[in-house]
């Protein structure tokens, strides 16, 4: 029982290091070449198509293909909490992009848990699934791959 605890708390531990990694490094992070284009072209014509039925401008969309699952809801915090600098909404997109792959990297490791019953063996999945240099460089500005990554995995 005492393992249980003790590994139940370097679990939490690794995660809390992460997560306060990730937010002091998030704005180190740039803007990827298609971050404009996929906002405003798939979150901001999504949003627009089903909250002021401007169905013409989206249906001609070539991001429409890619899905609104992470654009859609990001693009709509956004407009509740009224951000409107640029810089702020770039860092907030990263943020909960971040955020969101930290919560799929703790799937992977109850997962493994729940499969293998085996404390090490998900810690070592959890290793190699955050650790991987694509995808933590990533986690931060690609909405778009490590938003589906993220969400397949949960």
């Amino acid at each position: 029982m005492e393992d249980k605890k003790i590994h139940h708390f370097v679990a939490m531990l690794i995660f809390a290091i992460l997560l306060t990694f990730g937010f002091v490094i998030v704005d180190d992070y740039g803007m990827s070449w298609d971050e404009t284009y996929s906002r405003d072209q798939n979150g901001v014509l999504a949003f627009n198509y089903i909250f002021s039925n401007d169905a013409n401008t989206y249906q001609k969309s070539d991001e429409r293909f890619h899905g609104t699952a992470i654009e859609l809801p990001l693009y709509g915090l956004e407009r509740v909490i009224g951000i409107d600098d640029v810089r702020t909404i770039y860092l907030f997109r990263h943020y909960m992009t971040f955020l969101l792959f930290v919560f799929s990297a703790f799937m992977v490791y109850k997962l493994m848990r729940l499969i293998y019953d085996d404390w090490w063996i998900a810690f070592s999945g959890l290793v190699i699934y955050v650790f991987t240099p694509r995808i933590f460089a990533d986690a931060f500005y690609n909405s778009k791959d490590i938003g589906f990554l993220s969400v397949f995995t949960i």
